[in-house]
This record gives structure tokens, C-alpha cells and sequence, in this order.
């Protein structure tokens, strides 16, 4: 049996824009979403919730990206898209039993425990041990 997905999309993202602005608070608003401006990379970072209502599909973001760029031009003026720095993606799921979600999380949460690749270091090792042979 598959377990149901009640909604999937992404959550929030950050983009980030090269601009020939000199001067402005390093910390904004833009609409819905905060502005990070970083003077030294002439750099303008938006980052937020692609879709006010929730969720935004993949088929969305095309449209949310317009969005942000509406924003901008009458924000910054000229500017240069450099990319996505920041997607977070999430999916809800309905299991027909809390037991099933439980046993989920802690399998997860040991496996993280034993696995190799994720294994803290000791205070004694070096950053070398961070490494995985992947």
C-alpha cells in the first residue's frame, strides 16, 4: 500500500541577482518576501514563499519567478538573474496509522546515528573525518 500525499511543492527559495545598485538598506521587504543586499558582490538576494497561498507546484514557479522579477524592476532596474541558492521542497504525507510515522522517524533518526556518513567526528579528529568515500 502507498502512503497518500496530501500536498507537495516547494516551500521556499532564495535568488539571488547580480545589480550595478550602490546603495540601500542590506536588509528589506519586496512584497512578500525579505531582500538581502550584498554590496560587496553587488548582489540582491530574495528569498521566500514562491506561492502566497501555500505550497507552489513545480508548473508554479515559472510564474512565481516572473512575480519576483515584476517586483524588481521596480525595486532595483536593471539586474541579471545568477540563480537559485536555496529550494526547499517538502511533501506531507497521511499515514492510516501514527504507529507507522513513529517507527519512520526513529528508523531515520538511527540511521543517521550508525551510518558512517553521517557520524559526528571526535574532538580529537581532524576535519579530514568529515569526508565520506562516496
Amino acid at each position: 500500500m502507498t502512503t497518500p500525499v496530501i500536498e507537495a511543492g516547494v516551500d521556499t527559495w532564495r535568488l539571488l541577482f547580480k545589480t550595478t545598485r550602490e546603495h540601500g538598506a542590506e536588509v528589506t521587504k519586496l512584497g512578500r518576501w525579505s531582500t538581502h543586499w550584498i554590496p560587496a558582490l553587488s548582489l540582491y538576494c530574495v528569498e521566500g514563499h514562491p506561492s502566497a497561498e501555500g505550497l507552489c507546484a513545480g508548473d508554479g514557479l515559472i510564474g512565481a519567478y516572473r512575480e519576483v522579477c515584476d517586483a524588481l524592476d521596480g525595486e532595483l532596474g536593471g539586474y541579471e538573474f545568477r540563480g537559485i541558492s536555496r529550494l526547499d521542497s517538502t511533501a506531507t504525507y497521511r499515514f492510516a496509522d501514527g504507529r507507522k510515522a513513529d517507527l519512520l522517524l526513529r528508523t531515520a533518526r538511527g540511521s543517521l546515528r550508525t551510518s558512517p556518513d553521517y557520524a559526528l567526528p571526535s574532538s580529537s579528529s581532524s576535519s579530514s573525518a568529515w569526508a565520506t568515500s562516496r
